[in-house]
């Protein structure tokens, strides 16, 4: 059973989920487990620049003190619908000069995120559960397990009845 928050993203997700070849449940799982369906979620990700992006210049755009902070802020959270990160996005096409808001829009969020997810999946075997935990940054095992419980309330058969 789907949640209704998720039914507006329904359509889109599945189209973008039918040109990548990937399972729309699974999609809706992330998004039910990354925003509850709301495209306008933001998460700084702390840590992230100085894990990933410190000291490499085609990231910093030539920023200095305050531009640079923010943009640091910007370029190291989590966006929309999918929770995608803009530079993973950068690593499935989205132009470096494009701005991380971008990802708020769910036509592009989706985009890039489910190209994400079929990477994540690819690197996982086919395995869902270790999909997700690849998905999460290979982190927190719980959090694959809740993204695969969704995932489970999303394809299970209608109460009373039979799939």
């Amino acid at each position: 059973m789907t949640p209704d928050f998720l039914s507006p993203w329904t359509g889109l997700a599945r189209t973008v989920c039918s040109r990548y070849s990937v399972v729309l449940e699974q999609v809706l799982a992330l998004i039910w487990q990354e925003s509850a369906g709301n495209p306008r979620a933001y998460r700084f990700e702390q840590g992230f620049w100085a894990q990933y992006l410190d000291g490499r210049a085609e990231w910093t755009r030539g920023l200095t003190g305050a531009a640079l902070e923010s943009w640091i802020e910007r370029c190291s959270a989590s966006y929309g619908l999918m929770q995608i990160m803009f530079p993973t996005a950068c690593d499935h096409g989205l132009s470096p000069s494009a701005e991380p808001e971008f990802l708020f829009q769910p036509s592009m969020c989706l985009d890039y995120g489910i190209r994400h997810w079929k990477l994540c999946l690819t690197r996982a075997g086919g395995n869902v559960r270790d999909g997700f935990l690849r998905w999460n940054g290979g982190g927190r095992m719980a959090y694959a397990d809740e993204a695969f419980d969704k995932l489970a309330t999303l394809t299970a058969p209608p109460a009373g009845g039979t799939a």
